[in-house]
């Protein structure tokens, strides 16, 4: 593929040369241009895919440049250059360890920006073009950044525009260029001129997470942002695009729904189908959902009964390649089921059938119902015990730091929204991009940021989680043992809290996390962070010196922590039922290695 794509770059650079010397036609050069840009589509399309070798991203940059100089008028030539520059760009930002290494970075990404501008400039209105620079404008900048606002906002504009909102539907666009997945999205009419509901939804998420720093924004304008992305999710899943096939349509494969979005075994899609169902229930005991859909009970059981069949070996998600000719992939059993089982289950698989911040019948919406941070808190108080030499490198505890209203609107959306598409053996997860959001969500956000200047300064919030745990999936009478492993998190800050009811936790001196007051050593990748047997070994050298913090579960218990610190979830054991699920939710504020300004001296605070 390398002697391809570098056999094509040249064949740019020498056309380039021809039609300057005026050795083309004007046909061949639209014949030389057509064919240069369809195998540049080809190739991305090829890379982002993961099905281009890395050796050959060289040549790609080589073939996308050449595409540009050969003809610099074209918008689309500039967007697919500049999506591949997104793209280096974000994974140096990946391997960066801290300020030092961003410069690089941050060159690839100006250039990225360069690129789409131009064609924004050249093709102003076409909604994909501001999309784009948006997103390299927002890894660009890691503080408030009304660039990358301006950009998505724009986005979001020309793509909800009516047809006969002006000239919206009118020239400009050509068709897509090639975008971080690889897809052309070409279309007609005002159709190519907006973007598709999954980018749109994106947009409305990333403008929101920007605006939750500018604190002259008011916190509604930020919710309505997240409010239009959740709107959006049932049309387009931000994680898997293969959900966004409309339920009329041929559903997708087993291993579009399971295999490629949502890798796993055969235990965790269980324990995600028993929570579903027991979710079911909830909601219909509560009045607020009538019934599951029409058949999804039935489907359910008959998908769990047969993953729970003896059968061929199961290949694991780890493995690179089945153990042998017969293994099976995980999901492999429901291959024999009919496409009418598999329409039913793609009609309700991480489908958010039911989300009570987008209104419905007993519902409060997901306020807090006034402030969402306890006023009895000293937030300063927190501050300091974060930043003293006591806790280096950074570690503080606080309870009851929610306001009853609060604590009530994270439950509600805890236990009613359907969006855990996450699966773990025994646990399921959801991400602020699947829809885990509310009111209570944004504002809490907000709240922090104003109560902690001097551990969040202007670090944004880069992605919110929550784990729900089935002690139903654990021996009764021991400890829970399976969760979130040995890790740290590429952040700056991570605040991590507990929401479980009441009384469900059996054994209070247990059920909260472990952490190790020991970072990351600086040339640490994102792979080295998610590695336990490398960091266990790293922990061991520390020896005597060893300093390892348990924080106990309580509900309504925060506790914040550096984000490169190494942690993992306790072990737990709590009663059974749907409502007593131990339940912790997660924040992610800045980027790993960016601190705030005038902190370096803790032992003077």
């Amino acid at each position: 593929m390398l002697c391809d794509a570098g056999m094509l770059a040249k064949a740019a650079a020498h056309a380039t040369e021809m039609q300057a010397g005026g050795l083309l036609t004007p046909g061949e050069t639209a014949q030389a241009v057509a064919a240069l840009k369809a195998a540049a589509q080809e190739h991305s399309a090829m890379y982002y895919n993961g099905r281009l070798p890395a050796v050959d991203e060289p040549a790609l940059k080589r073939l996308l440049v050449a595409v540009v100089l050969l003809v610099p008028a074209d918008a689309e030539a500039h967007e697919g250059y500049g999506n591949l520059l997104t793209h280096q760009g974000a994974a140096l930002l990946r391997a960066a360890t801290g300020a030092a290494d961003r410069p690089k970075a941050e060159e690839v990404l100006r250039s990225a920006v360069h690129e789409h501008s131009t064609a924004a400039t050249l093709e102003p209105m076409v909604a994909r073009h501001w999309y784009h620079r948006g997103r390299a404008e927002e890894l660009l900048v890691l503080g408030p950044n009304p660039q990358a606002v301006h950009a998505y906002g724009e986005a979001i504009r020309l793509s909800t525009l009516r047809p006969t909102d002006g000239d919206s539907n009118v020239g400009g666009g050509r068709g897509s260029g090639i975008d971080s997945s690889g897809s052309s999205g070409r279309g007609d009419g005002v159709t190519q001129l907006q973007l598709q509901p999954q980018q749109l939804g994106h947009a409305y998420l990333k403008r929101g997470q920007l605006l939750l720093t500018d604190h002259t924004v008011p916190v509604a304008d930020v919710w309505a942002d997240m409010k239009h992305m959740l709107e959006l999710l049932p049309r387009a899943d931000l994680w898997s695009p293969a959900l966004a096939v409309a339920p009329t349509a041929p559903p997708p494969s087993w291993r579009q729904m399971l295999g490629d979005a949502y890798p796993g075994n055969g235990e965790a899609f269980a324990s995600k189908v028993d929570h579903l169902r027991a979710q079911w229930g909830h909601l219909v005991l509560a009045g607020k959902l009538s019934a599951p859909p029409a058949g999804s009970l039935d489907v359910l059981e008959k998908v769990a009964r047969v993953m729970a069949e003896p059968s061929l070996p199961q290949q694991s998600h780890h493995d690179s390649a089945p153990s042998s000719a017969l293994a099976l992939p995980w999901w492999g059993p429901l291959e024999e089921l009919d496409e009418d089982t598999r329409r039913v289950f793609h009609g309700v698989w991480n489908r958010i059938l039911h989300h009570p911040a987008l209104g419905g019948t007993n519902s409060s919406g997901g306020s807090c119902g006034g402030p969402c941070l306890n006023p009895s808190v000293d937030w300063q108080a927190v501050e300091t015990e974060y930043l003293s030499a006591a806790n280096s490198p950074g570690l503080a505890v606080v309870d009851d730091w929610l306001t009853p209203g609060a604590l009530a609107a994270l439950r509600e959306l805890a236990h009613d929204a359907t969006v855990w598409t996450d699966q773990k053996q025994g646990y399921v997860g959801a991400r602020l991009s699947q829809g885990l959001c509310n009111h209570a969500m944004v504002a809490i956000a907000r709240e922090l940021h104003l109560a902690l200047p001097r551990v969040l300064c202007s670090h944004r919030l880069q992605q919110a989680w929550s784990y729900k745990y089935d002690q139903a999936w654990q021996s009764p009478d021991v400890l829970v043992e399976s969760g979130i492993g040995l890790h740290a998190d590429p952040a700056a800050v991570n605040l991590n809290w507990w929401v479980s009811e009441e009384g469900a936790n059996e054994d209070i001196l247990s059920g909260g996390m472990q952490i190790y007051m020991h970072e990351a050593p600086d040339r640490w990748t994102f792979a080295d962070f998610q590695t336990p047997d490398k960091i266990s070994a790293f922990l061991r050298g520390h020896g005597s010196h060893l300093r390892q913090r348990t924080v106990t579960h309580r509900p309504n218990r925060l506790v914040l922590f550096k984000s490169s610190l190494f942690h993992e979830t306790d072990r737990a054991r709590f009663k059974m039922g749907y409502q007593n699920r131990r339940i912790n939710f997660t924040y992610l504020f800045g980027q790993r290695g960016m601190g705030c300004p005038g902190l370096q001296d803790r032992e003077e605070l």
